[in-house]
């Protein structure tokens, strides 16, 4: 049996306010002292309006946390779009500029915080990086052609084809699927997943556990919609209960019967 922990954070929305900083500063120097080496999984809106000043900030944050522990960031609506709902055009290339390319998938940079080259990417908008026995897929919901409603997000039936290709390709592994946007709650007028059912489909049966967040609630599925865990982290800079910060906590027992457990560690 072996045994693997994955950091969930989500939404910090860095630039909003002057709040956010101060508490991204707070998660990252907890995260690093009590909890190294735990690959840190952020599941989108790490700016607020998708400033060079905001991405440049973050790119500090987390260089200074990669120097502990290994970081995936996904985009979210707000790291394409002013606010999350006036779409930049030029999002995009701030992104890759100042935090490169997530999972690998094709930009002029690679990500640089997992360590080491990352794998190609097998289809744009969808990535990957093995851990052991773990598989971490990025899927991109942020619709960063702006197809839909940004705040929407958008999975298209070719990116969809290509996650359930791949998953398909690898059963023996622990597969853990990350986005942005929000899959349960998803018939909200302004922020519903456009091709939900596309991203459901594909995931059925081939995947163990989605993390996202979104919708700033944090929650926990078991065994909906063909995928035996799914969670939501809530907006990480936010205090859950009075003035406590938490973040998300994923462990992989290879082995053991459920796997995969998820829990809310105080960062106190």
């Amino acid at each position: 049996m072996n045994h693997y922990e994955f950091i969930h954070l989500s939404d910090l929305h860095l630039g909003k306010t002057s709040v956010e900083r101060r508490r991204i500063v707070t998660l990252f120097a907890h995260i690093a002292k009590h909890l190294p080496n735990r690959p840190v999984l952020i599941t989108g809106d790490l700016t607020e309006s998708a400033k060079d000043s905001q991405f440049k900030g973050m790119e500090q944050l987390v260089t200074s946390l990669a120097a502990t522990n290994p970081v995936l960031c996904m985009p979210g609506n707000h790291d394409y779009a002013w606010h999350g709902f006036a779409f930049d055009s030029g999002a995009w290339d701030k992104w890759v500029k100042y935090l490169g390319s997530p999972m690998g998938w094709p930009s002029p940079e690679p990500g640089p915080w997992m360590g080491g080259a990352l794998p190609t990417s097998p289809f744009e908008g969808l990535g990957f990086r093995q851990v052991g026995d773990c598989l971490l897929i990025g899927i991109d919901s942020g619709d960063p052609g702006n197809k839909v409603h940004t705040a929407k997000g958008y999975i298209s039936q070719e990116l969809a084809n290509a996650l359930r290709a791949y998953l398909d390709a690898h059963p023996a592994k622990v597969r853990i699927a990350l986005l942005h946007h929000h899959p349960i709650t998803w018939k909200s007028l302004f922020t519903g997943l456009v091709g939900r059912d596309r991203l459901i489909a594909a995931l059925r049966g081939r995947c163990e556990v989605l993390l996202f967040g979104h919708h700033h609630e944090a929650g926990i599925w078991h065994d909906t919609d063909g995928i035996p865990l799914m969670c939501a982290s809530h907006k990480s800079t936010d205090y859950i209960s009075g003035r406590c910060l938490m973040y998300g906590l994923l462990t992989v027992d290879t082995g053991a019967e459920p796997p995969c457990n998820y829990r809310m560690v105080l960062a106190q």
